[in-house]
């Protein structure tokens, strides 16, 4: 895949894992430099790094991360990626952002679902002309997506059944009156959760 760069910040639930150590993976020019450990109490973990000369990669290590589980659970509910304080987002050769996902893999080679609910930062965000909102349901169901401007009105609204795990929907630029700051929120049974996303003039 083309890959120049990308940034996320790794939030993990310290009550249920220790961090004992991050080392930086094999990606060229990278070293421990390109992540640092902003509050082990807080259990986030910011990562940045760029090389515009890459232009494909086969396959790579980002990073690796040890951890010592506290207690009982899965730990793929104890570690996800968000975009505080560092936006969640990666770029091809194009300079096209792309999304940072988490994927847990078992010893069988089956990849495992989180049984938490998550919403993802839209992508590309800023945008112009669409979007790409992301989300994983713990289990399949009903939800809806709804946008809002800065006043609070409505300006859309979807509601659908998902499946199990990760899910998106893409939203056009028709359904915004200008560009700006909006939120948007999703809403299923037993959870919710808002995030902010830009419309730009400029992408």
């Amino acid at each position: 895949f083309n890959l120049i760069g990308f940034q996320f910040t790794l939030d993990f639930n310290e009550n249920l894992v220790d961090l004992v150590n991050i080392e930086a993976g094999d990606l060229p020019n990278m070293s421990d430099e390109n992540f640092g450990l902003i509050d082990p109490d807080l259990g986030i973990i910011t990562a940045s790094w760029n090389d515009p000369s890459v232009l494909t990669i086969d396959k790579g290590t980002v990073c690796k991360l040890t951890f010592r589980a506290i207690r009982k659970g899965e730990t793929f509910d104890a570690i996800r990626i968000e975009s505080l304080p560092t936006l969640a987002e990666a770029y091809d050769f194009n300079e096209e952002p792309m999304q940072v996902l988490l994927q847990f893999i078992d010893e069988t080679g089956l990849t495992k679902q989180s049984s938490d609910f998550q919403l993802y930062q839209n992508n590309p965000n800023p945008f112009r002309n669409q979007t790409k909102i992301a989300f994983i349901l713990p289990k399949k169901g009903a939800a809806r997506l709804s946008i809002f401007d800065m006043a609070g009105r409505q300006v859309y609204s979807y509601q659908s059944e998902f499946v199990k795990g990760y899910n998106e929907i893409e939203v056009g630029s028709d359904i915004f009156d200008t560009h700006g700051l909006y939120y948007y929120r999703l809403e299923g049974e037993g959870f919710s959760a808002t995030k902010k996303m830009i419309r730009s003039i400029s992408r």
